[in-house]
């Protein structure tokens, strides 16, 4: 009967011990997701931004201005509205692609520390 109590004893103990360690990782994992969710939003923030940043350079060049005018008057034949949007849309995969281009070279390059580098 002793040994029996002993062991309901040692079980309640594990449990409780079970259930702190279960509300330390369930707090743990509140504040990881916090800090993932805080961290995305930045990110997306400065990939906008910064994207952003580059359309309007590209849409400032003439040649890049120029060749995206040519492609909008070849292939885009719709109204105005449209071209407008599809003019909007180059620009930015030319942003997105020159941005991915930098990210791609810092990767390599680690002493490259920032654009003006290149």
């Amino acid at each position: 009967m002793e040994d029996d109590n002993k062991k309901i004893l040692d079980e309640i103990t594990n449990i409780e011990s079970l259930e702190r360690d279960f509300h330390k990782i369930r707090s743990l994992n509140e504040s990881i997701n916090e800090v993932y969710v805080k961290n995305k939003i930045e990110l997306e923030k400065n990939l906008k931004h910064i994207t952003e940043i580059f359309k309007n350079k590209l849409k400032q060049n003439e040649d890049f201005a120029s060749v995206v005018e040519k492609y909008v008057q070849t292939f885009v034949k719709d109204e105005e509205e449209i071209k407008e949007s599809a003019r909007e849309e180059l620009f930015l995969i030319l942003a997105a692609e020159i941005l991915g281009m930098i990210r791609g070279i810092s990767h390599t390059n680690p002493t490259m520390n920032s654009c003006s580098q290149m």
